[in-house]
């Protein structure tokens, strides 16, 4: 709050006690973007703020065999060796504040039988998927 000391619980709601007036209320940790409103505390009264910060996209990269394997993350699709590179990059969904969250993913390769699977990924994480498709 108005560039003091950060607190130290990883609390989703807080409880503050300030002055009347404007402040600034920074919001960040690791899970979230770094994110400042203003507010307008009133006197004589309970003074409720509501808050949120958008969650950090998660990584999420494939190390599969055959390496030229294609996977698709949400519409997205490149070989798992690509994403090694460049992995695919997950928004986190909107809504109620959820600190991890299901992402299917289907790896295929000519020969070898798909695979659909689901991970569970965090925001502002990397996941590294290892696996190896079976041969036809």
């Amino acid at each position: 709050m108005d560039d003091g000391a950060r607190s130290v619980q990883p609390l989703a709601q807080h409880a503050l006690t300030v002055l009347p007036g404007p402040h600034i209320v920074t919001i960040s940790c690791e899970y979230c973007e770094d994110a400042q409103e203003r507010i307008e505390v009133l006197p004589g009264q309970e003074n409720v703020f509501r808050l949120r910060a958008w969650l950090k996209p998660s990584k999420v990269s494939f190390a599969y065999e055959p390496a030229d394997a294609l996977v698709r993350v949400e519409g997205e699709v490149r070989s798992a060796r690509e994403s090694l590179q460049q992995p695919f990059e997950i928004q986190s969904p909107r809504g109620p504040a959820t600190f991890q969250h299901r992402v299917e993913y289907e790896v295929s390769h000519p020969g070898f039988l798909p695979e659909k699977r689901v991970a569970l990924i965090e925001p502002g994480k990397s996941t590294p998927l290892k696996g190896a498709l079976v041969a036809e």
